[in-house]
């Protein structure tokens, strides 16, 4: 058996003794081949690692979209507009020229880092919110959707704390 107490190492060969009546891999063994990995070789212990790592960062994002989603689909205020470059993109202009010399008005409360994502991605997400009235309302501009959300969904979770 390999010494499994240093770093990546390569896991051994199966033995006929460990395939079971089916032909399948017995589970209880630290050892594990997969086909599918692409390179057909034994998969190695960092690999292991790598994948759960993998899957963890996958679930915990999708984690983050359902909490996204529930908020959008629960919105329990007066109203909730999201646009997609809904004001330069119409305009003919880019969401640089936009934020520095259309509306910049619109933006003092954005961070910095993120006004220089929307201009460098050309893009702005809004999310407009009504909380509790038709005429109060809260902007949220980020350069992804996600982004924006999330900014709209931690000013809701402060103002449900603050009562």
């Amino acid at each position: 058996m390999a010494d499994t107490t240093k770093g990546a190492v390569e896991i051994e060969r199966f033995e006929p003794e460990v395939f079971d009546a089916s032909g399948d891999y017995g589970f209880g063994h630290m050892q594990a081949r997969m086909e599918s990995y692409g390179h057909g070789d034994y998969v190695r212990y960092d690999d292991h690692a790598r994948i759960i790592a993998t899957l963890a960062a996958e679930n915990a994002a999708l984690v983050a979209d359902a909490e996204r989603y529930r908020w959008l689909r629960d919105f329990a205020g007066n109203q909730l507009y999201l646009t997609r470059n809904a004001d330069h993109a119409c305009n003919y202009v880019t969401a640089k020229d936009w934020i520095e010399n259309c509306a910049p008005e619109c933006y003092v409360d954005c961070d910095e880092v993120e006004l220089q994502r929307m201009k460098d991605a050309d893009t702005i997400w809004t999310v407009q919110v009504y909380p509790n009235t038709p005429i109060g309302f809260n902007w949220y501009h980020a350069a992804t959707l996600d982004a924006a959300i999330d900014a709209a969904l931690t000013r809701a979770t402060e103002d449900e704390k603050d009562g």
